[in-house]
């Protein structure tokens, strides 16, 4: 077997019908891996370290319950998430109800909210 044969054993092993499916899914995984996956980690590495990249467990979240800021920021948190669903929720229920009446269903706006 010379050298030109195995290059085309080679080309036919990884373009083989078999194999395109994970070439095709390949730049996906990728994007997924550069901006969901690092980000993640990167973000559970830093819940369980210092400033200075010392590993401590459970300190960070020990200090953080122990803050007179846990309050209003649980707090305003909470009024944020219940302030913003029930705003996107009526105005949702309001355009749900008005599109109908408004505008007739060969309309640009209608076909736009479909």
């Amino acid at each position: 077997m010379n050298e030109n044969d195995s290059k085309q054993t080679i080309k036919k092993t990884i373009f083989s019908k078999k194999s395109i499916p994970y070439l095709l899914l390949l730049p996906a995984f990728l994007f997924y891996a550069v901006f969901w996956l690092l980000p993640v980690l990167s973000g559970v590495k830093e819940v369980f370290t210092d400033f200075d990249g010392n590993f401590t467990l459970l300190g960070n979240f020990k200090l953080m319950a122990q803050s007179d800021l846990i309050g209003p920021a649980i707090f305003n948190t909470a009024t944020f998430a219940a302030v913003s669903v029930m705003l996107q929720y009526f105005l949702a229920l309001l355009l749900a109800v008005l599109l109908p009446i408004m505008s007739s269903p060969k309309s640009l706006i209608f076909q736009a909210f479909l």
